[in-house]
């Protein structure tokens, strides 16, 4: 990467707001103007940049915790970067930063807004998810809004999701005597169990505060709330004396349009002597945030905490990379749906999982070169009548649905999709691309 000032550079603007699923059309690269710096600022060049689930929501023009993006605007995110301009005595040049200016080449930005990482500790691209919000928000619910000490037993409602999979590793980490996860399919009970929770269980087996009894049969001193609804319901069942609660979010509402139907025991509180905290990460990032930079590195370097990555290369696979990590998600939505339907073992399932995105990333180069020789207009007529061919084909067999396991698991709202989702893809502007849990 060159650290020569330049003037010039890109960034992916928001062509247009996707109706349904985004297109490449919704998206376009322009060339952008670099101005002068003002007293106080910093001019860094990306090198990794993040792409996740929620950017979706962005793109669309309505009111919510997060501004939209905006139309022939730049889109922002999450972004690693080098500092090769500075006018701010705090971040000099060559420092590395993590930012919010994130879909460009280079950024311009006050330098309060970027702070300086080590990336001899750890990669670049952790800072933007174990070493970032992701883990930023489990520590400092755990530490902060719980106040979690050693010998706490723990629960964590949507335990497989990106913020509930490192509150159980870091719960563990922290000297709880116990670390029990909910989770909405038998594979993420499975992968809770890989990460070192001492007992997880899937939701849709029954009443929540029947299976969080069985699940810690000495009652829990932490609840870290994700879901709300049935399952604080069943924490405040099982909380101690003296038991907190860290109210992160509460998917089972939502989406809903009626009032909830639980918690319906919140007199068990005052008996209980309980404590119910709602927190969200503005309130405790700043304080806590060199604690946990680096008691994270520390644990990073020694193998305790786990995470996956993917790499995608260059700024003009961005928005081909959010493309088809959301693509996958939809397979990963319908997932417990097809393994219910063909009877499929959690192992299983990863492999159909892994074939599908194989088949998905060979066939994006092979269409893409069949639609540039052929037309794409020719190219996706003729697709969309295979795979009419194909579906009719394959119809008769619906007739014998009714032999195939049955599960009464609901259909997962957007909300609650969205929460049980890491933050995935985060491609590099220079050449690189990073995927982040």
């Amino acid at each position: 990467m060159s650290t020569t000032r330049p003037t010039n550079s890109r960034a992916v603007h928001l062509a247009s707001r996707p109706d349904g699923a985004p297109t490449e059309d919704n998206f376009r690269i322009e060339e952008i103007s670099l101005p002068e710096l003002s007293d106080g600022q910093i001019l860094v060049a990306n090198d990794v940049m993040s792409v996740d689930p929620y950017m979706r929501g962005r793109m669309n023009d309505v009111k919510s915790y997060v501004p939209p993006f905006q139309i022939d605007q730049p889109l922002d995110g999450g972004a690693v970067g080098t500092v090769i301009e500075s006018r701010s005595e705090e971040i000099p040049v060559g420092s590395h930063v993590v930012h919010q200016l994130g879909w460009r080449e280079h950024a311009v930005l006050d330098a309060d807004g970027a702070h300086i990482i080590d990336t001899d500790i750890a990669p670049a691209s952790a800072y933007l998810s174990v070493l970032g919000m992701t883990g930023l928000t489990a520590y400092a619910g755990l530490t902060r809004a719980a106040e979690m000490k050693a010998g706490d037993a723990v629960f964590v409602s949507g335990a497989a999701g990106a913020v509930g999979s490192m509150v159980g590793q870091l719960a563990r980490l922290l000297g709880a005597s116990r670390v029990i996860g909910s989770a909405g399919t038998d594979a993420k009970v499975t992968r809770l169990r890989d990460l070192g929770f001492d007992a997880a269980f899937n939701y849709h087996d029954g009443p929540v505060t029947e299976l969080l009894g069985q699940a810690a049969p000495d009652g829990i001193d932490i609840y870290y709330d994700n879901v709300g609804g049935d399952h604080l319901e069943a924490a405040i069942d099982h909380l101690n004396n003296d038991g907190r609660v860290a109210m992160c979010g509460a998917i089972s509402q939502y989406n809903s349009v009626e009032p909830p139907c639980a918690p319906r025991n919140l007199a068990l509180t005052i008996g209980k002597r309980l404590t119910l905290r709602g927190f969200v990460i503005a309130k405790y990032a700043e304080e806590v945030r060199p604690e946990f930079q680096q008691r994270m590195a520390k644990w990073l370097s020694a193998d305790e905490i786990h995470w996956d990555e993917t790499f995608r290369d260059g700024l003009d696979a961005a928005p081909q990379a959010f493309m088809d990590l959301l693509d996958v998600t939809i397979v990963t939505v319908a997932a417990p749906h097809i393994a219910a339907d063909l009877n499929a073992s959690p192992a299983q399932l990863q492999w159909m999982l892994a074939a599908y995105t194989l088949a998905l990333g060979s066939g994006l180069i092979t269409g893409g070169r069949i639609g540039d020789d052929y037309g794409r207009r020719r190219v996706f007529l003729a697709a969309l009548a295979a795979f009419a061919a194909t579906s009719s084909s394959v119809s008769p067999c619906s007739s014998r649905r009714s032999e195939w396991p049955t599960t009464t698991q609901e259909q997962p709202s957007l909300a609650s999709i969205a929460a049980e989702m890491s933050p995935v893809c985060a491609p590099l502007s220079c050449g690189e691309t990073s995927w982040a849990p």
